[in-house]
């Protein structure tokens, strides 16, 4: 079976270095990835993101700066819901920078797929929400 897959890309009107900040400060992922973030953004760092009141255990794996970001990350109680998160961070032609977020589910169960549609939706709000502070953060320069 195939691994579930959830990626989400967004072109953003910000310097790809102020877009790395927001994918790779705890304080500012904050803004659009979780109610709070805590996270040893190091490679084998480790902490926490809570969301909605669900907590996810985070394992960091691989930061190339100003580029790339992966995680591993899990909800407390569940460690079947581990997924692998990649942030990549790139730029378009016309010089905007592209974000592209890919969520792979590691369980294949059906209880876990079916959870996905949720995981889903899940990131087209956080993608609106890290536009949001790309904006306000236009605006006040």
């Amino acid at each position: 079976m195939d691994p579930t897959t959830i990626t989400r890309q967004v072109d953003l009107d910000t310097p790809a270095d102020e877009l790395w900040d927001m994918v790779s400060d705890p304080d500012q992922m904050a803004t659009w990835l979780g109610d709070s973030v805590d996270v040893d953004l190091r490679p084998g760092g480790t902490g926490t993101v809570v969301d909605d009141g669900i907590v996810r255990h985070v394992q960091v794996e691989e930061v190339s700066e100003s580029r790339r970001l992966s995680f591993t990350w899990w909800e407390s109680d569940d460690r079947s819901t581990e997924s692998r998160v990649v942030f990549a961070i790139g730029t378009t032609a016309d010089g905007r920078s592209r974000l592209t977020i890919t969520e792979t589910l590691s369980d294949q169960s059906p209880r876990i797929v079916a959870r996905a549609s949720a995981s889903k939706l899940r990131w087209e709000v956080r993608v609106l929400s890290l536009w949001a502070c790309t904006v306000a953060v236009a605006s006040m320069r």
